[in-house]
């Protein structure tokens, strides 16, 4: 058995499995529709002529508001990044900077540590949502 995605102009309306190629307009169907062998699309997907596309948008990414300091201290390492903010700490000359950095339960997206630290860094908001992420899932 074959997999059939049945497409109607440039959208995939239903998929049939046949033992051989169905005819095009596959029985019960009119034309324009038309089947194209697939082993991965589905209803809602599109097709141009050659290839199908997913346009189910990926499920949006929770980004945390805070992670332990453990969690930042891992994830800036892995980035690269761990030696650059302890010496941009070290530098401070406001004791708060280091007593976050250092005795903080949690390290806050939206915080002064963490905003300062990406500015001298000069990430973006993309990069530091992903420092984050990356955190996060540690």
């Amino acid at each position: 058995m074959e997999r059939y995605a049945i497409i109607d102009g440039s959208n995939v309306i239903n998929v049939i499995e046949y033992a051989a190629p169905p005819s095009n307009p596959p029985p019960g169907f009119d034309e324009p529709i038309i089947a194209v062998q697939s082993d991965t699309a589905g209803p809602g997907w599109l097709y141009d002529g050659e290839t199908f596309t997913d346009p189910t948008p990926p499920a949006p990414t929770y980004i945390p508001e805070s992670v332990t300091p453990l969690q930042a201290r891992r994830a800036l390492r892995a980035a690269g990044l761990l030696p650059t903010v302890n010496a941009w700490v070290a530098a401070q000359a406001d004791e708060d900077i280091k007593d976050a950095w250092e005795y903080a339960s949690v390290i806050e997206r939206s915080g002064p540590l963490t905003l300062g630290a990406a500015a001298a860094l000069g990430l973006t908001d993309a990069q530091l949502d992903a420092l984050f992420i990356a955190a996060g899932q540690l």
